[in-house]
This record gives structure tokens, sequence and C-alpha cells, in this order.
């Protein structure tokens, strides 16, 4: 993570450095906040305040921050806790009486002493949280400078334009006692800076040399006499630094007609950093004979203790004096000597800051350059360089080259919103007091970062609503109450082009950009749509930037270029309904174009919302013709969110909503307008932000923020045999840890960086997930999993791996291949596989694609799928696919680990394994239907021994294949032996059991066996557990004879009594049909059914065993068998129930099932591929988009099978609209494509059989007279009853007053006669 604390006020008093247990820490004042960082430029720490602050001082000894506001001073105190990383956290609170509300200059000394300029000096005991004040004393003027010695023994302060530094000794030094005289050190010119002379250590004893340096351009050097002089300080030595020559003297200082520059900086390197910094030298000296020959010269100065005075000139000079002997009591002379004279700078961004104000020189042992440099500039920016000591100070260059490391800039004020470009390079930040700052994307040590390119100040242009950075990102448009502005920020400050006036009458959305064609002469145009609806246009005219024109070339010209921005035309957007949000959508895919022609293929410019819910994606295009804005609605879907509180849409037709409590996050795709993800946080974590961004590939990432984090969430692979989600959340940014402010706003840059602004401060998130992420529970969760070499590098790895392409033996897609009937495909991937995973390393090594070729997976023949034979990969056999084979590779998968695979996916492809090694047994007995079912439900079966099954059991998908099945009878000895023949309810319909079997014979025998199963499942034999299916059966002599044996129920004989009488009688009816509602009173569900079936009433024991058990397969098991298949009581379930439910969850497989179960082949085809509502009459009209799991891309596999089954299935696939089968392909190979299935989408297109339709009545009429002729045994005749010629034949003419027809004439027959029969 890169991060901008934010900008630092340009005094220099509002930056610190300081070491403390041995590290070196940068604190600073931004606006507000106090912003703590360490010396290897991370953010460690920000401390708001609810004032703008003024000045701060850094405590070496004791690691407290002092920090001044205008009503107090807070006091922080650094705590470890056990971390790494030291926390401060509040210590003290100082409050000064007589305050005007500003400090000017705070300092620390000896024992937790804090000295406080302001109108006087004040000096604070903080040694403990009981601070109190032990000296003050007010002046005439207001202090502008103090300085502590570092052994509290004397002050050094000064006044505003003061040429005196008044000098106060310390007259009693018992602990939280301070007395002080002074005297007065003389300087001809006005004074503007003061410090002293650090300390090599802090144990050692302090000297107290004092340097100041004066408005004449003269540095002068102090040293204490005797402590009983009056005047304690003497003059050593000075240095005219503006003068000609370089030579100190103690005469009369030169003057500032030499030339010296009043803004020009002095900074000291103290002995203890130029120690270090030549230690790290000589580390890292080259083995020439110069550097070797400069390496000495350092050495020989940094022996003699010598300190180094550098002055930094506003042109980019800088010089260099060696100060030597600069001791209290040594008795050599001070010896100041030139080292370097006006050496350029080559800083690069430095030119752009407006010159340093103040340079702290920074030791650093990490680092090969040794010397670090920490400069503030007058524009608010900190710009960190690296240099060599070495090269610094060489007298023989001409240039010292500083390797700009980072710079840190920011806000003053908190960010609220952030905007970029199109393409992601370019970032406007505003903050709430409307200072607007353009940054440009870059990189820093190949990580992103934000370089700051121009300042917007608005303050005196009114309120901004609504801000634009043009594509180029050179310039910027500001929506204000009663104009729009256009900025040309190619400038460090940004000067107004052009101003149109405007009349706004309700609250603007956005606004927006229009997508253009590139010309010559660059117009733009752009839109703002307010929420009545009314639009206005606005043509930008910029000049058009050539592409070899340099950054540095633009920025250097003194005039600005042409640039308009005036109103073009208005509008009205075609919505019926109030606009409750319109937001610009994310353009977050790399490629887009833009049309000639207005259609859903051109990209969504805007996402709209109504309070009620209804989501409508919009595109549009300016007509060069009739100069006006087209717009074109490209998708609608309810959502039925009701005041929703945010939205926020993508070009890849994803759509964000936010429900009114702001907890709820819903994800939908308004292509197919479908919702793909619900998800609810927890109370108290309200969404603020949506964002969206997507890979290279276009899969999409949501980045969702919240008030101290951001949660980015992750499209999965859709998963419906699972019915898994199809997002997750995969990755989260915390900042409570760095700062206590909540976050303003969040936007993604191009390539995966995530920008989040946080007070005045902005986050980088680059892409790269680093090596201590790993320890982020939410990447640990999916993380590579153990002993594979390969890792994830970026957000996008993560996401390829969630979402992209499968690999072949991953058990979805081999499951998938069962479903579109490529088994020989399967066991080929199965083969491959054990022969792959035979030992860990070759597993490890294991290829994607298992080394077969694309070809394969289209080509191969799955008409037999019984051929097995042996086969030849690169000359060598491999073994046929057989149960050992599959026991073998079942136990290599437990002990070896499979790339791409994790370990809960590992334990699902064995249990495939397991599957179809029981489906090889018997491929000789099943059809391809009953090989579907068996697979997937032997698969539940293992992953629910495992508990890793759905508990609802097969879904409806399986029951089809099964209804479908010719071979039921094996199908059914199957599914009881894997329940050793005692099959219960529970695990009936787990196996869909009563949902697929035909044979109304072999419904009721098997469920006569179930409900005996049921009486013997427990040790009390209860008849309560039985009645139901008895009585269905209209056994009920079976039952009473198991009551009469139940002696120890204590319902036994009133329930004998009851049911000795005679049923048919419609008193005793009634009776049983009043016992049924009042068990229904106690909420006994299933018994209350029975005594509905005991009273003849089988309608109301099948509603309760659909609405009151929430039991579908039960219900429809009831009526099968008490009324069966043709009976009123199942039709009106399916037609009243059943397919109502159907329609509302988009359940299609169900829907299709009964619709075929009512005979109603035709609409059970149909139903696969049109609304259900439009088939049915008895159901609301849902509106809402359905959950992503309606869709199946195996119902194109079922129509293809049963659209040709049956005539009344093919008369129903002939009324499917025109166009619609083509859409339902492409639709389902877009499905596969989202599962990671990518190869089984081509094959299906390209080996897709579309239905003739042009053939429609003749096609019917020549089926049937096949039939007639030939038993088909591939297409069966089910319109016996209700096929009439006539209804198939053209309209025929009126016989009246017709003609009659010449007599027949013999002709010779042509060739074109015989085109129907493919000759």
């Amino acid at each position: 993570m890169r991060v901008l604390p934010g900008r630092v006020k340009s005094d220099p008093r509002s930056l610190a450095a300081a070491e403390w247990e041995g590290d070196h820490y940068i604190a600073y004042v931004s606006g507000k906040a106090l912003v703590i960082s360490s010396n290897t430029r991370d953010l460690i720490q920000t401390l708001y305040h609810d004032e703008h602050l003024q000045v701060l001082a850094f405590d070496e000894g004791t690691g407290k921050i002092a920090v001044a506001l205008p009503s107090c001073i807070h006091v922080y105190s650094p705590s470890t806790n056990f971390s790494k990383t030291a926390k401060w956290e509040s210590y003290v609170r100082i409050t000064l009486e007589n305050h005007d509300g500003t400090v000017h200059s705070l300092s620390w000394g000896a024992n937790s002493e804090l000295l406080v300029a302001a109108a006087g000096l004040h000096l604070w005991d903080v040694r403990t949280t009981d601070a109190r004040e032990i000296w003050h004393k007010e002046l005439a003027n207001p202090v502008d400078l103090a300085s502590f010695s570092y052994d509290a023994t004397f002050i050094a302060s000064t006044s505003t334009w003061n040429r005196f530094v008044k000098l106060w000794r310390r007259q009693a030094y018992a602990l939280g006692e301070a007395e002080f005289d002074f005297s007065y050190l003389p300087h001809p010119h006005v004074v503007t800076s003061l410090v002293w002379k650090k300390p090599f250590h802090r144990e050692i004893a302090a000297e107290n040399i004092l340097y100041t340096f004066a408005a004449d351009g003269v540095f002068r050097v102090w040293s204490p006499l005797d402590p009983h002089e009056v005047y304690p300080f003497q003059l050593c030595t000075l240095l005219d630094l503006g003068g000609p020559t370089f030579q100190p003297t103690l005469g009369q200082p030169s003057q500032v007609a030499h030339g010296f520059e009043l803004d020009a900086v002095v900074s000291l390197i103290d002995t203890r950093v130029f120690t270090v910094a030549t230690e790290q030298a000589v580390l890292h000296v080259e083995q020439d004979a110069d550097s070797k020959q400069q390496l000495q010269n350092l050495v020989d100065i940094a022996k003699r203790s010598s300190e180094v005075l550098l002055m930094f000139h506003s042109s980019g000079y800088l010089s260099a004096w060696g100060i030597e002997n600069i001791r209290s009591k040594s008795k050599r002379t001070v010896n100041v000597f030139s080292i370097v004279h006006q050496v350029e700078l080559d800083w690069k961004f430095a030119t752009d800051c407006g010159g340093p104000r103040n340079i702290l020189t920074l030791a650093s042992r990490k680092a090969a350059t040794g010397l670090e440099l920490a400069v503030q500039f007058s524009n608010g920016e900190i710009g960190w360089f690296d240099v060599s000591i070495e090269d610094l100070l060489d007298p023989t260059s001409s240039i010292c080259q500083l390797k700009d490391r980072i710079s840190w800039s920011g806000h003053l004020e908190p960010i609220n919103h952030l905007k970029r470009t199109a393409r992601g390079n370019s970032l406007l930040s505003s903050s709430k007091e409307w200072e607007h700052v353009l940054w440009r994307r870059t990189l820093q040590d190949d990580m992103p970062y934000l370089e700051r390119q121009s300042l917007i100040n608005i303050s005196g242009e009114g309120k901004v609503l609504k801000t634009l950075i043009l594509p180029n990102g050179w310039y910027v448009v500001t929506l204000h109450p009663d104009s729009v502005c256009l900025w040309d920020c190619r400038n460090a400050s940004a000067v107004e082009l052009s101003r149109c006036p405007i009349e706004i009458s309700a609250q603007p959305f956005s606004l927006i950009l229009l997508p253009e064609y590139e010309t010559l002469e660059t117009v733009y145009h752009v839109f703002v749509i307010d929420k009545s609806r009314h639009g206005t246009v606005f043509a930008v005219k910029i000049p058009r930037l050539r592409r070899r024109s340099s950054i540095s070339s633009i920025r250097s010209r003194l005039e600005h270029s042409y640039g308009t921005i005036t109103e073009h035309s208005n509008f009205n957007l075609p919505a019926n309904d109030d606009i409750a949000m319109l937001v610009p959508v994310d353009p977050v895919g790399w490629n887009f174009t833009v049309s000639d022609n207005l259609d859903s293929f051109n990209r969504d410019v805007a996402v709209s919302i109504t309070p009620k819910g209804l989501v409508q994606s919009w595109t549009a295009r300016m007509n060069t013709n009739s100069k006006e804005v087209q717009w074109l609605q490209t998708s609608s879907l309810e959502t039925l969110l009701t005041e929703p509180s945010l939205i926020g849409g993508s070009s890849m037709h994803k759509v964000a909503v936010i429900d009114s409590q702001k907890t709820l996050l819903t994800i939908w795709d308004t292509r197919n307008a479908q919702l793909e993800h619900k998800f609810g946080f927890d109370e108290g974590e309200y969404v603020r932000d949506l964002d969206w961004t997507c890979t290279p590939d276009s899969q999409s990432i949501l980045a969702v923020g919240f008030a101290h984090k951001v949660v980015l969430f992750s499209q999965l692979r859709y998963d419906y045999l699972n019915a898994g989600p199809a997002w997750a959340p995969f990755r989260e940014f915390n900042t409570i840890s760095v700062t206590p402010h909540p976050i303003g706003d969040s936007i993604w840059l191009s390539d995966g960086a995530l920008v989040i602004g946080c007070g005045n401060q902005l986050f980088i998130h680059p892409k790269n997930i680093r090596p201590e992420d790993a320890n982020d529970p939410s990447v640990q969760s999916l993380w590579t999993p153990a002993g594979h070499d390969s890792r994830m590098e970026t957000i996008f790895d993560l996401v390829s791996r969630l979402n992209g392409p499968l690999p072949p033996y991953h058990p979805q897609f081999l499951q998938q291949c069962v479903l579109a009937g490529k088994m020989k495909l399967a066991k080929q991937i199965v083969v491959e596989l054990s022969y792959n995973t035979k030992d860990k390393d070759m597993a490890q090594e294991i290829e994607s694609t298992l080394g077969i070729s694309p070809e394969d997976f289209h080509n191969i023949d799955e008409n037999d799928l019984n051929d097995d034979g042996p086969r030849l990969v690169n000359g060598f056999s491999r073994p046929d696919f057989d149960q050992n084979l599959c026991s073998e590779l079942v136990s290599q998968l437990k002990e070896v680990s499979i790339p791409y695979l994790s370990g809960k996916e590992q334990m699902s492809l064995a249990g495939i394994v397991e599957s179809m090694s029981e489906e090889w047994l018997h491929r000789q007995s099943l059809d391809e239907w009953g090989v579907r079912y068996l697979l997937f439900f032997k698969h539940h079966a293992l992953q629910k021994s495992n508990f890793y099954a759905r508990p609802s059991g097969v879904s409806f998908r399986e029951i089809s294949w099964a209804f479908q099945s010719e071979t039921q009878e094996i199908l059914v000895d199957l599914v009881t032996k894997t329940y050793q023949n005692k099959m219960q309810w529970s695990q009936a319909r787990d196996a869909g059991f009563f949902m697929w079997l035909k044979d109304p014979t072999a419904l009721k025998v098997h469920l006569e066996a179930l409900a005996r199963n049921q009486y013997m499942s427990k040790e009390e034999r209860n008849p309560v557990d039985c009645s139901l299916y008895y009585l269905a059966l209209r056994k009920k002599t079976v039952l009473v004879g198991l009551w009469r044996i139940a002696h120890w129920n204590k319902e036994q004989g009133a329930t004998m009594k009851l049911l000795s009488n005679n049923f048919e009688d419609p008193k005793w009816k009634t009776i049983a049909a009043k016992n049924a509602y009042a068990l229904l009173g106690k909420q006994r569900f299933e018994y209350a059914a029975a005594f509905f079936l005991l009273a003849d009433r089988p309608k109301d024991a099948v509603n309760v065993c659909f609405t009151q058990m929430n039991d579908v397969q039960l219900a429809i098991a009831i009526a099968r068998v008490y009324d069966g298949d043709e009976g009123p009581v199942l039709r009106e379930l399916l037609e009243e129930k059943v397919l109502p439910l159907a329609a509302r969850d988009g359940n299609k497989w169900l829907a299709s099932w009964a619709f075929w179960l009512l005979d109603h082949k035709d609409l059970a085809v149909r139903s696969l591929m049109m609304p259900i509502n439009s088939l049915i009459t008895k159901t609301e009209s849902p509106g809402v988009g359905q959950i992503f799991l309606a869709d199946d891309p195996a119902l194109v596999i079922l129509y293809k099978l049963i659209r040709d089954k049956t005539l009344k299935s093919l008369r129903g696939a002939e009324k499917i609209p025109k166009g619609a089968e083509f859409e339902f392909v492409l639709h389902c190979a877009r499905l596969y494509d989202r599962m990671g299935c990518d190869v089984l989408a081509l094959d299906l297109v390209k080996n897709w059989t579309f239905l003739d339709t042009s053939l429609k009545t003749s096609g019917l009429l020549d089926l049937r007279m096949a039939l007639s002729k030939r038993r088909s045994s591939y297409i069966v005749n089910d319109m016996v009853d209700d096929f009439k010629i006539e209804d198939h034949l053209p309209n025929q003419p009126e016989k009246n007053n017709l003609v009659k027809p010449p007599a027949a004439v013999f002709s010779e027959p042509t060739m074109d006669s015989f085109s129907h029969f493919d000759f």
C-alpha cells in the first residue's frame, strides 16, 4: 500500500523528525491531522482533531509528540502494546491561560519539559498525565522562534522581525522547578532560524552550541563561556554564505548586496548522521582510485566530529561547508571550510513544487546510500530523496543527482469525492472545502502511485456540485449552481478557460461524458440530468494534443491555448417513472467501441433506478445531423427494493444495488435480468460506496465501501450442481489501523489499483498480493492449496483462479461433460488424470489440459458410450477405463494434491470418479437418461455421507433425467439397494423417487414398502408414522391392524374406536375432517393430512403437504397414488400450485416435468426456452429478475433430447418464436463460459443443429404419414387423439363459382420432382 498522507503546511515548524528506540519517525501537520510515519516512508498513524493544527515538536528521549491547536496543546505518547509498530495515544491536554489562540513554536527539553512559545514563554512539566506549568514569562512581543537546549539549561528565543536572540539561562535545576534570567545575542539583521547542536548520543552531556542564521545571509556559531558571566555565550565564528569568498571571518558580515538569496534554505548534517552516512559509504565503496580518495576525505572529516552545513539555493544549486572543533570545552579554534560550491541538483519533480522550505537530513543503515533527505516544499509536498554522502559532497562533480524515492502530498481538508478518466490514468480528488487536486497515475518502484498534476482552487467561484475529467486528463469540467466551467490543468495551478451559464431547476445527478469519435479538432459532449429527467448537453472544445508532445513541454507554455464550453442542446430522458438515482456507468472495460447505430451493442452510458426499484440501463449517442442526443434503454429489471440507497453500474452489464437500510448488497446481471448475488452485512455496517473494475479478460470485481474498510467481491463460476454463490468477498482493506477518519470515497485506477480517500489522505492499494497478505483471512481462504508451486501474484490472478476457465479434471467440468452426453470424453479425462497422478512429483507438473488436444473436446464420437478400448498417447498405451482404475485414482486423490483444486474440490472429484465407476458396472443396462441420473444420484449419496451434500437432495434436473429414462426398472433397483431396501420418506425425497417413477403399479408397491419401512424405523412401532402412506394406498385395514398391537400408545383406544367406523358414510367423513382440523391446530401436519385422506378429501391432504409441510414431493406422491396420474387432484395440484411455484422461482426443470406429466409435451418443450409466465394463466407476473440458478446450460441438453422425442414435443418446438432457439443456444454458451467450461461452450455452438422451421405444417404431415406406415423408434406418435389433418391444411377457397379444371394431360417429369427424396 502506498499513501499520500496529506499536504503539509509551508511553515517549517510543522515538520519534525526524531529517532526513538532505534527507529526513525517523521511527524507533520496537515490541516486538522497529525501524520506520523516511519523512516521507511510507511504511514503509521493519523490523528484527527476538531481544529486546524499549527506547530509540533517531537521528543527523541520519550517519543512524545506535542501538537498545538488554537485552543489547546495535545501531547501524545507512544505505546507498543506488544506489537512491532508503535502507536501514539493521547497522553495529556494542556490549556494555556490568557491565550490568544496562536502557538508559534514548541520545543522539548530534558525530563519531558515542554516549552511553548505564544504571546509569552510557557514551560510545562509533562512527565505524568498531571501536567503542570512550572514557569511562565509574558513578553512585550509575541515569540516567533523558541528552542530549548537538549539539557534544558538554555532557551533561545526571538520575535518576528527581530535582530536580537534572547538567551534564557536556567537558575533553578530542581525537577518541577524553573527560574531563568536572560541576556541578548545581537545580530545585524533579522534572525530567521536558530537551532541547538545535537549531541552524538543523548547520554552524552550536551555542549549547548547554538547556530543562528539571519537575513544577511550569515551563519553564526555561538558557544558558552563561564556560566557565571553576565554574557554566557560568545560568537565563535561566522560564515558569510552569500559572499564571493567562502572563508570564515570574525569581522563584519557581508551584506545582501553580495547576491545572497533570502529564500535559500540552510540545513545541518549533524555529527551523528554524518558518521552513519560515511560508514555506509565505506561499506559500498567502488574499487576505483577516485572513489577511494574521495571516501578517505570523508572519513577524515568524520573523525574530527565535524558537522556539515548545507545551503540549498532556490535556483537549484547546493553549497556545503564543514564545521569542526565545535566544542564548548575545546581549546582549538572553530574551523569552517568549504566542501562543494554551487553544485547543480538533479531532482526532477522539485522544480514544480515551488522551492524547498525545510530540509531534514536522516541517516539510514538500511539503504545503500546511507543518507536521506526529507524536503518540505512551499506547495505542501514532502519529497523523499536518497543520496550518497560521497556523491553529495564530491567537489569534483558539477551535478549531484538526488534519487527521488517518493513524494507525499494530498489535501488539507477531508476528501469526499473521487473521479477518474475512462482509462483510469488520471484522478480528481475533491475536498469538502472545494479543494480539487488533479493527479496522474505514475509508477514508483514498479508500484502505482499518484503524482500531483494541478491544483484547482475554486474557493472564490462558488459551490461545486459535480466534476468531470475529460479523457486526455488535462482538462476538468465543474458544475456550479449557476454555471459550468472548463479548467486547463496542464500547469501546477489550474486556469479557468471558459464559463457557460446554466439554469438548474432540480437536483442534478451527475456530469456524464458521451462516447465520441476521435477527430482532428477534439470536441466532447458533456450532459447533466436533474431529478426531473431534464438534461442539458454542453459542447466542450479543446485543442488536440500531439502524441509526441511531452508533458514538460506542455507545462512550460506560458500561455494557455483556447478552450470553450457552450450549451449545445436540451433533452428529456425517455423514462416513464420518476428517477431516484442516475449514475454514470463505470467504464471498466479496456476496450469499447462507439457504433454508428444506436443499438444494444453500444456501451452503456448511465444506469438509473426508480424509488420502487426498477433498474434501467441507458446508452446514448450524439446525432451529428440533428445535433440531438439519442437515447436507448438497453435493459430493464425489477429489483423490488423500495427506496434504494445506492446504485453502481459497470460497462460489463453488472449493477449493484443497496437497499434502503444500507446493509443488503444485491448484484444483478442486466443483460439477462438476473439476480446473481445477495449478501447481508452485519448491523451497523452501512454501505457507503460502490466501485466496479474488471480484469483484462473481462471478469468483474466490485469494491464495496464502508466507514472504515473496503471489501472486494469477485465473480465466482456459476455452480448449478451445488447451487453455489456467484460472488464472494476475497479481500478487505481496513483503514482503522492508520486513521480514525471515515472513508470519503474510493475508486479504481487502471491496472487494478484501488485508491481510497480517507480524511485528507489517499491510500493506493496495488493489484499485487504481497507475501504478508497471505495472513489476511480473506485472502488465505482463497489461496492456492498447500503443496503447489504456483502462487497468485495479483488480484487478477486470484479472480482468474476463482472465475477463469476450469481444467478438464475439475469436478464441475467432468459433471458438465456427463450432462452434455460426453461420457467418453469424461472417461478419457479420468484415465489421463490417473496416469499423471501416480506420484507427487508428476502431480505437481501436471498440464492443465492433461495433454488432450482441443479437437478431442469437440470431435470425439459420443454415440457409443460403451467404447472403452485402449488408447495411445505419444506412443504409450493408456489403460482402459474400469473399476480398478477408478479405485486407484480415488486412492491417489486422497494422498496427492492436485494443482488448481482445493481440498473440498478433490473430495468432490473423488466422489465423481466413484460414481463413474458405478456407472461403468451398469453401462449395458441403462440408457443415457439413466446414466445421467445414476451418476449424480451416487455422487449426492457419497457427498451426503461426507456431510458435503445439500440437504434438499437431488435437484429437479436429475429428476428430469430419470423421468425421461426408459430403463427405470434398473434405476429403481439401484436406488433401493443404495438404501439397503429400507428406503424411508426422507431418502425417497432425496432421490426424487416418486417424482420420476412412471409405472402406477410400481408407485403403489414402493409406497407400501416405504410405509412399512417408516413403521419399522423406530423401536417403538408407532402407527402414526405410516398412517399417511397407508391411507394414500386406501389400506385402512392394515393401519387398523397396526393400531391393534400398539398397546403402549395412549391414543390407541380413541383411534381404534374411530377407525372401526364406515368412512363411506358422510357422517364419519365429517368427523374425520374435524379431527384433521384439530390436528392442524396442534401443528401435527402429517397426521392431519392422513385424516383428510380418511375423510376422502385428498385435495385438502395435498394442500397440507404442500403448504404447511412445505414438501412438494410428498404432495405429488400422495396425489399420484391416491387419485392416479389422470385424476383431478394431481392435475389441480400441478396447475394451481406447482407451475406457479416454478414460475415464481424460475425453475424450468420443474415446469417442464409438470407439463410433461400433464401430457402437455409441447408446453414442456417451450417452457425450457420461454418464460414460464407466458405459458400459464394462474400466476403473478414476477417482474423481478430471477436468481441466476434459474438458468442452467443443461437445459439446452434436455431441450435437444425431448424436442424430437414425440410429435407433441416437436409441435411445441415449432411454436417457439423465430430466433428464440438461436438466442437460447447463445445464452447457454455464455453460461458455460461463466462456469469455466469454455470448450463446452464452443462445442455447443459448433455442433448444434437447429430445428428447420420452414416445414411447419408439411413436416408434421410427413411425419404423420411416415409413422402410419412404419413404427419409428425415435419419434413417438402421441397425437392419435387430438391430431386432425384438416387443422394443419392450408385454408381452402370457397366452392361457389368454381371452374372445372381441364382434363389432365400426361407430361414428362423433371429431376426437380425428386428433390424431396434427397437424391
